[in-house]
């Protein structure tokens, strides 16, 4: 599985971070890792899933990827806060 850390606009609440965990977790072959306000880490299935699958999906949700990175390079999502 690949990690991916997203950073997301329009999440300004709680509703927003369970909007958010509940569309990727519609997603078949993506797990959930953390959803916080403005941010995600997801594990996926590469070749079943993809990175812009998800970003679209975010999108179609109403919460547009902003930014995707490998979670391995990402710093915040191993500290669980923003850099």
């Amino acid at each position: 599985m690949q990690k991916l850390a997203l950073e997301i606009e329009g999440m300004g609440c709680s509703g927003c971070v369970a909007n958010v965990r509940r569309a990727l977790a519609e997603m078949p072959d993506v797990a959930v890792e953390d959803v916080t306000i403005g941010r995600a880490v997801v594990a996926f299935e590469e070749g079943r899933s993809s990175q812009q699958q998800i970003a679209a999906r975010l999108g179609e949700a109403g919460y547009p990827v902003r930014k995707a990175t490998p979670a391995a390079a990402a710093r915040w999502c191993n500290l669980g806060a923003p850099a």
